[in-house]
């Protein structure tokens, strides 16, 4: 019958044939060994505890089932893990041995870890990518991209013979190679390397540095600012070059002419010009002077006057004066072909 029992103490092995119950201190936290169900049940909150200080624990709170692993981490030692549904008629998650891992969404896989990386089918959302983007395809031609990020980020496969690439407004497209058509298209590039001939029939502007290391032909050149020249300037044929205001004209060198490379106009220090022909000193210009290394002979006979009436030179040092003297003033004496009224002292003159 009903034994109610304070205190006992079994030594031995004990046999219970029906349920066992055993009672919480909160009421309705009960453990029942259901003989008919062949289980051990807990009711809600009731926990199942494992480790000296309870470090883990596996209970019902009345709405989840909680598995919590307090004061250490938790480790699943198997070659085969599966998660599904409740239902268990679909997969949420896979992990199996030497096979990798796959993630499912309402049964259907959507990233799979391979021996290599991994497989997303579907769409790959993210803020930003990084690394190789060479094996992309069919990327959609809305897009933007950066100028860098042409040669990466561009389905290059789409493109003809014969088409180059072009911006449109609102994104890179590979478009006909009209150069020399007549077309409007543009092609801009941060960096642009020529091999051959390119031949322009329009404007060029270009707003930075422009860097030229070979042969360069141009017919017309407007320069508005400083440009500074490391090497010769050479003006060929009939063209000439011309500088509009000498205020900013800088020339650290010589002029000369093509093929006449002893005739020329040089600068062999501060304030100081030099001319030579045929090799030979022809002047030297200073501050102080202009001195003269050849006769100065007019291109006429008696047509080229030295000054003027109105602006005479202050005084004339000659050695030796030839020609007619019949117009000079302030001189005394009686000369054939001069008529003297003042002093004058000859060193030496000679009449023809």
């Amino acid at each position: 019958g009903h034994t109610n029992l304070d205190n006992v103490s079994i030594a031995g092995v004990t046999t219970f044939s029906e349920d066992v119950k055993f009672t919480g201190a909160t009421s309705g936290r009960d453990v029942t060994f259901d003989k008919s169900d062949d289980s051990l049940g807990f009711a809600d909150n009731t926990k199942l505890k494992f480790g000296n200080s309870g470090d883990f624990e596996l209970f019902h709170d009345g709405t989840y089932n909680r598995i919590n692993s307090i004061n250490h981490g938790l480790i699943y030692r198997a070659g085969f893990f599966h998660i599904n549904n409740g239902a268990n008629n679909e997969s949420i998650f896979k992990a199996t041995q030497d096979l990798g891992v796959e993630l499912y969404y309402n049964n259907t896989k959507r990233l799979e870890t391979t021996n290599t990386g991994a497989l997303v089918t579907g769409i790959l959302t993210a803020t930003s990518f990084v690394g190789d983007g060479s094996g992309l395809t069919n990327l959609p031609g809305g897009g933007s991209y950066g100028n860098s990020d042409v040669d990466t980020h561009l389905n290059r496969s789409s493109a003809s013979s014969g088409q180059i690439l072009s911006w449109n407004g609102s994104d890179y497209a590979w478009v006909a190679d009209n150069v020399g058509s007549g077309s409007t298209a543009e092609v801009r590039s941060n960096t642009l390397t020529v091999s051959g001939v390119s031949t322009f029939t329009g404007n060029i502007d270009a707003n930075g540095s422009l860097d030229v290391d070979g042969h360069t032909e141009l017919d017309n050149v407007n320069i508005s600012g400083v440009s500074t020249f490391g090497n010769n300037i050479t003006a060929s044929g009939t063209s000439r070059f011309e500088i509009a205001s000498m205020e900013n004209a800088v020339l650290d060198g010589e002029i000369a002419h093509t093929g006449d490379a002893d005739t020329k106009i040089s600068f062999p220090g501060n304030d100081h010009i030099r001319v030579e022909v045929g090799g030979a000193y022809a002047a030297n210009v200073y501050t102080t002077d202009v001195r003269f290394h050849l006769d100065l002979t007019p291109n006429q006979d008696s047509n080229i006057d030295i000054g003027t009436n109105a602006r005479r030179f202050a005084n004339v040092y000659a050695d030796t004066y030839y020609g007619s003297g019949a117009n000079l003033t302030g001189v005394t004496g009686s000369i054939a072909g001069i008529s003297t009224t003042g002093t004058s002292n000859f060193a030496n003159i000679q009449l023809i």
